[in-house]
């Protein structure tokens, strides 16, 4: 029994080691988007203010 319980503990680290390795990217993402959300919010009040720039679509 102590084999398997030793067995069943560096699983459940092993897999609390994946899930902390996994965990951090997702969470950064959400800041990226809202920062170009940000942007392009920038870049739609500009024009707003300054009119349609030349060239652009």
């Amino acid at each position: 029994m102590r084999d398997g319980r030793a067995t069943l503990h560096a699983a459940s680290c092993a897999a609390a080691a994946i899930f902390v390795v996994v965990a951090p990217p997702p969470a950064g993402l959400p800041l990226r988007r809202v920062s170009s959300d940000v942007v392009t919010a920038g870049l739609i009040s500009s024009r707003v203010w300054f009119g349609p720039v030349p060239g652009s679509p």
